[in-house]
């Protein structure tokens, strides 16, 4: 049934860094032994290693059934994607901060991580997991954009896949769905339904009918064995590709109104409870190729404070500091608390521990991209927050204005060329990195340089993540000053339509703006 869109040197002591009298405070979660297990397509990084095989045997068969569903290539992804398993949900809530949920995942220019607790993985861990891993290969394998409820509705349709006994399923309603379904005052509109471009756009009260209508109408069209409402699917996007409006491409792609369709679909939905997809696991071709390795201390840190430092500062810095204590200006933890100052907004300080981190790993011998990264990201975010936007990126109705002296100009220019000069070390060590790319290409035209030049940097990211908000917003804006309107109006749109992950939604639509301001 096939779619229809088409790191680490590191400073240790001898062997394993072993914890001495001086940290009997160390979190045990670094006391316990963590393996990294790689496979083909995933990296998994778990405190119970005797699961590590299965882990990954799980997300190499998932990836499998949705290429397989989907009808997509079986491309390799261009940035791996890593998953970190805690044994129990106590350990998960300390380190990520959250303990309403059970896993997330969170996709960045560096990578794709998953997360999830209770040292496995399952329906109802990996729901969120899988949901977001059905974008990401959607997006990786076409830069096409469709309406939201199909991206949506397919993401949740195929993020239930689970095996048993040899047999792999597909399409198990979500329990909340089928009670959202069932209840008739817990709704969204027909023609919102329809229009919405991206969830974050509804009310809070819309959000949750919205998966689940969205879910319906998938598992509706999926479900239908003549084919008859695929083939309709296909000639409403076909209808939407061709700029047609939405609600009339829908009854000329279907036969009927899009209330009368949506409303079969949740009928059945409701009826049957979804229409479950069976399939032998052996139709599967999972590469099931592993090397598995015990991590050092000094890696389960990084991975631990990486993943605390957004949302459980302290605990970042707790391990941070402490891993000080054994290894006195490990870069990497400076680098840690340092990004833990950018999250609380403590630029300067932030900048002098990422600038120590950088001097103790010259003298180390340790050349890590990584650590250049982070050091010119800060500088950027200093920046984004500190220093006036040009007109082509927000125009003074979308953003308060400020008034700039001479001494403020000079101290943002200072700051964009030191994240100049780090990104160029980075791009020595990794020329393909699309973080270290875009964050030179973006400095490039914020110094008033070659655009031809930073177009290319920005372009050979997008080669990596051409749904990237913050790679199509800068895109878009270096575009918009090189002349090229309709190459900006094109990234800035798909910057708009994505934006709900990297926060740049709003400068988009402002710079979308502003182009149609100028006429």
């Amino acid at each position: 049934m096939g779619i229809i869109v088409q790191q680490v040197r590191l400073f240790v002591f001898s062997g394993l860094l072993t914890l001495g009298a001086g940290a009997q405070a160390l979190d045990e979660l670094l006391e316990s032994p963590w393996w990294l297990f790689e496979g083909a397509n995933f990296t998994v990084a778990t405190n119970q290693p005797e699961s590590g095989p299965d882990l990954v045997g799980q997300l190499e068969l998932f990836r499998a059934v949705v290429l397989r569903f989907t009808g997509l290539e079986p491309v390799r992804a261009r940035l791996p994607t890593r998953a970190v398993i805690f044994g129990d949900h106590g350990e998960f809530t300390k380190v990520a901060g959250v303990g309403h949920v059970l896993g997330f995942t969170n996709t960045s220019l560096r990578h794709n991580r998953m997360v999830s607790s209770g040292g496995r993985i399952d329906v109802e861990r990996s729901h969120i997991m899988f949901h977001e891993y059905v974008h990401y290969l959607l997006r990786t394998s076409t830069q096409e954009s469709h309406p939201s409820w199909y991206d949506e509705g397919l993401a949740e349709y195929l993020s239930t896949t689970f095996e048993h006994d040899g047999t792999v399923t597909v399409g198990t309603p979500p329990v909340l769905h089928r009670l959202l379904l069932a209840n008739r005052d817990l709704t969204i509109p027909v023609s919102r339904f329809v229009h919405a471009d991206h969830p974050t756009n509804l009310r809070p009260q819309n959000k949750g009918a919205f998966y689940a209508m969205s879910w319906a109408l998938v598992n509706y069209i999926y479900a239908d064995r003549k084919g008859e409402r695929l083939e309709g699917l296909n000639r409403y996007l076909a209808y939407l590709r061709a700029g047609e409006p939405r609600e009339e491409s829908f009854r000329a792609a279907f036969g009927t109104s899009a209330r009368r369709f949506i409303d079969r679909a949740r009928k059945v939905a409701e009826r049957r409870r979804g229409v479950l997809i069976t399939y032998p696991l052996e139709m599967f071709e999972v590469d099931e190729s592993l090397v598995s390795r015990r991590m050092t201390i000094d890696e389960v840190a990084k991975e631990l404070t990486y993943l605390a430092v957004f949302n459980n500062t302290d605990f970042a810095r707790r391990i941070a500091e402490e891993m000080l204590e054994l290894d006195p200006a490990n870069p990497h933890m400076l680098t840690a608390l340092a990004v833990g100052h950018q999250a609380d907004q403590e630029y300067e300080r932030g900048a002098e521990l990422a600038q120590q981190a950088l001097a103790e790993a010259a003298m180390r011998e340790i050349r890590d991209v990584t650590l250049e990264i982070d050091f010119a990201d800060l500088l950027m975010v200093w920046n984004g927050d500190a220093c006036p936007r040009d007109a082509d990126e927000a125009p003074a109705t979308a953003k308060e204005k400020r008034e700039v002296n001479q001494d403020d100009e000079a101290t943002c220019r200072a700051r964009y060329l030191a994240a100049r000069d780090a990104y160029r070390r980075a791009l020595q060590l990794e020329p393909d990195n699309p973080e270290v790319r875009s964050g030179l290409g973006w400095c490039v035209a914020k110094l008033g340089g070659d655009l031809d030049v930073a177009a290319g940097h920005l372009e050979a990211a997008l080669d990596f993540q051409p749904w990237s908000p913050t790679l199509n917003y800068r895109a878009g804006v270096i575009q918009k000053r090189l002349g090229n309107i309709d190459e900006a109006i094109a990234h800035l749109d798909k910057a708009v339509y994505w934006g709900d992950t990297e926060g740049v939604r709003e400068d988009a639509e402002a710079a979308l703006q502003n182009l149609e301001n100028r006429g």
